[in-house]
C-alpha cells in the first residue's frame, strides 16, 4: 500500500507539474531522465574500468626489461584499464621502429581517451539547454499571463496575475533543478578524463623510454635509468 501509495503521489505531482509547468516541462523532464541515465553509465563505467596507474606500468615495466613481455601483454589484455590497454598495444609493436611504436602509443591512448568523452557532449548539451528551456518557458507563461489579465473584464484580481505568475516560474525551477545536478558530474568526468589523459601521457613517455634503455643495452651503451620499482601483478 505504502509504494502503490508513493507511486500515484509521484505521479500526481508529475502530472501537476507538465499541467501547470507547460508544454516545455516536456523536453526537461526528458532531459533529467536521460541525463540520470548518461550519469548512472558513466559511473559505471569508470568503476569496471578503475585501475592502480603507478601499480600497472611498474608490473609493465619489470616484466618488459626482464625479456617478459608475452606476461605483460597478457596482463594488459586482461586488464579493463586504460592505461594497460595502452600500453598493451604499445607492446604489439615493441620490437618495430620508434616511429610505427609511437603512433601505436599516441592512437591507442586517444581510443581510450574517446571511451572516456562518450556521451559527455550529449550531458554537456542538456546541461545548457535545460535552464534555457526554463526561462524560455517563463517567458511563454508569463507572456499567457499578462494576456488573461489584459482580457479579463473589469477590475483584475492579484491572485490571477500571482496564479499565472507561479505557474511560468515553475520551468525556470525545473530548468535549473535539472541542470545543477548534470554540471557538477560533468565537472567531475571531465576531470576524471584529463586526469587519465595525463596519466597516459606521463607513462606513455616512460615506456618509450624504455624500448630506447633496452636498444641501448642491446648495443652496449650504458641505458637511462626509468625504472619506477614495484614488479608485482596489480590487483
Amino acid at each position: 500500500m505504502n509504494e502503490a501509495a508513493t507511486t500515484l503521489g509521484a505521479l500526481g505531482y508529475l502530472e501537476l507539474l507538465l499541467d501547470k509547468g507547460g508544454p516545455l516541462m516536456i523536453p526537461i523532464l526528458a532531459c533529467s531522465v536521460l541525463g540520470v541515465a548518461i550519469i548512472v553509465e558513466r559511473l559505471i563505467f569508470l568503476s569496471w574500468s578503475r585501475e592502480r596507474t603507478a601499480e600497472v606500468f611498474a608490473y609493465v615495466e619489470e616484466t618488459t626489461r626482464s625479456g617478459q613481455r608475452d606476461l605483460a601483454l597478457e596482463y594488459c589484455q586482461r586488464s579493463r584499464g586504460a592505461l594497460a590497454r595502452t600500453l598493451g598495444a604499445a607492446i604489439t609493436q615493441f620490437d618495430q621502429d620508434h616511429t610505427r611504436f609511437e603512433e601505436t602509443l599516441l592512437l591507442a591512448g586517444q581510443e581510450q581517451i574517446a571511451k572516456l568523452d562518450r556521451r559527455l557532449r550529449a550531458l554537456e548539451v542538456m546541461a545548457v539547454i535545460t535552464p534555457l528551456l526554463g526561462l524560455l518557458g517563463t517567458v511563454t507563461g508569463m507572456m499567457q499571463a499578462f494576456h488573461k489579465v489584459s482580457a479579463a473584464p473589469g477590475a483584475v484580481s492579484p491572485a490571477l496575475l500571482a496564479g499565472g505568475i507561479w505557474e511560468a516560474l515553475l520551468t525556470t525551477a525545473a530548468g535549473l533543478t535539472v541542470a545543477i545536478p548534470l554540471l557538477i558530474f560533468l565537472h567531475y568526468f571531465d576531470r576524471t578524463r584529463e586526469k587519465k589523459a595525463l596519466e597516459i601521457e606521463k607513462y606513455g613517455t616512460l615506456f618509450t623510454h624504455l624500448k630506447q634503455d633496452l636498444e641501448q643495452a642491446a648495443q652496449g651503451r650504458q641505458p637511462k635509468l626509468t625504472a619506477q620499482g614495484g614488479g608485482k601483478v596489480p590487483a
